[in-house]
């Protein structure tokens, strides 16, 4: 069976030949390696590169790559993608087309290119149209509105930085009228697509982790004292704006409390945001600048690092699907709070592996974090059963299994 696979960056292996500083170092290199350990499966893997108009073609080990071009910063759709993906196609003629994500304007040309749609199934990673409409949840018109002055030296507002989401909302859109076959994870992706596309069919694979997250565990008498973890914190979705709200609160409560945030500072550095200054302006606000610490971008043995010292994991988001950090977190038995958005009610049972709170009550977040830093009990407590949990959620043999078989239903109702 010949599976060909469509993403959005490179695997390691193909970054490092072409010079790509690729930073996909997560759960598509992971299923990857178990699918590429299987005999009876040739694997095909497409990427989008600005490099050369050209289409790049390179076979390392088992797998044959593609790099189609793709301008990925510029936020316009280029149809040359459509040819490009069909001629692959053409030349491989795969069994199964598994394409990852809606959100790209390759998985729009991908449906528009001419593949067989009942070769075709997409994984459902975040919903850019939901994401739009959640863009700027806790954040005034005022100050969705109000001009800021960038470090390019152009004037923008968070309200502007929102109509990207939405542009490729409308693509999407389409993605998911014509998809025919969807793989998802969580009762929330499977409304979606039942309601946009009730015709559909709708697989339920979980993911497969990082390798290095099925190492270790957390221990509470390791971790730092009152320290928070939130993954990541780059725009408008991931709720940072909410969470400084709560650490607000705490400031008497817990005066020991710092904040460790996963990728660059926002609110510094030459592509600074509107949203980024939104951001400083509320850590001046509270005066947060001595609790408040962007740790840079994290590799794999960075981020297990980072949650094993971690005394909670937070993740304040307005808008998810699965996010990868919470399951993460969970695996390693970080006691976790999360905003209860998306599909996070099908990952983490609430006051039993976790808590989750409703996204606009930051009170109850703040009022989680102190409970979970006051009690070691019952820190440990949701450590075990969110642990025991994500085990078999991520099983990696079962998930390989499920893929597995989706390939072959989906091959054998083809020829059929």
């Amino acid at each position: 069976m010949k599976v060909m696979w469509i993403a959005n960056l490179p695997l390691p292996e193909m970054a490092e030949r072409i010079g790509v500083n690729s930073s996909l170092g997560g759960w598509l290199p992971a299923l990857s390696s178990h699918l590429k350990e299987k005999e009876n499966i040739e694997f095909v893997y497409c990427f989008p590169q600005n490099r050369t108009k050209a289409l790049i073609q390179k076979k390392i080990g088992k797998v044959m790559f593609y790099g189609f071009y793709e301008d990925m910063a510029s936020h316009t759709y280029d149809k040359k993608m459509e040819k490009d993906l069909k001629e692959i196609y053409m030349l491989e003629r795969p069994d199964v087309v598994h394409l990852f994500g809606s959100e790209y304007y390759h998985a729009y040309a991908a449906v528009r290119s001419g593949i067989e749609l009942d070769r075709m199934v997409m994984s459902i990673q975040g919903i850019m149209c939901l994401l739009a409409k959640h863009y700027c949840d806790g954040i005034s018109a005022k100050d969705r509105l109000f001009p800021r002055m960038t470090k390019k030296g152009k004037i923008g507002c968070i309200e502007k930085e929102k109509k990207k989401f939405e542009m490729q909302g409308q693509y999407e859109g389409y993605v998911f009228r014509h998809i025919k076959i969807f793989e998802g994870r969580t009762d929330f992706d499977e409304a979606y697509v039942k309601i946009v596309n009730p015709s559909s069919k709708y697989f339920k694979c979980n993911r497969i982790l990082r390798k290095k997250f099925y190492e270790g565990q957390w221990q509470a008498e390791a971790v730092e004292p009152y320290s928070v973890f939130l993954g990541q914190a780059s725009y408008p979705p991931k709720g940072l704006h909410i969470f400084l709200q709560a650490i607000s609160m705490l400031k008497e409560l817990i005066p020991e409390i710092k904040v460790y945030i996963g990728g660059q500072n926002i609110c510094q550095g030459k592509d600074v945001s509107s949203y980024g200054k939104y951001i400083e302006q509320i850590i001046k606000k509270y005066q947060l600048e001595d609790k408040i610490t962007f740790l840079g971008s994290l590799c794999e043995e960075k981020m297990w690092e980072q949650f094993l010292k971690t005394n909670v994991f937070v993740l304040p988001s307005s808008g998810e699907n699965s996010p990868n950090t919470l399951a993460e977190a969970m695996i390693l038995g970080v006691p976790c709070i999360a905003a209860d958005v998306g599909g996070v009610c099908s990952m983490m049972e609430h006051a039993k592996e976790g808590y989750i709170y409703r996204v606009d009550e930051p009170h109850m977040l703040a009022f989680y974090l102190y409970k979970l830093m006051r009690n070691r009990k019952l820190s440990q407590k949701f450590s075990e059963n969110a642990r025991r949990r994500a085990l078999s959620l991520y099983d990696e043999s079962e998930n390989t299994r499920k893929v597995i078989e989706m390939y072959e239903d989906i091959s054998k109702s083809k020829k059929c």
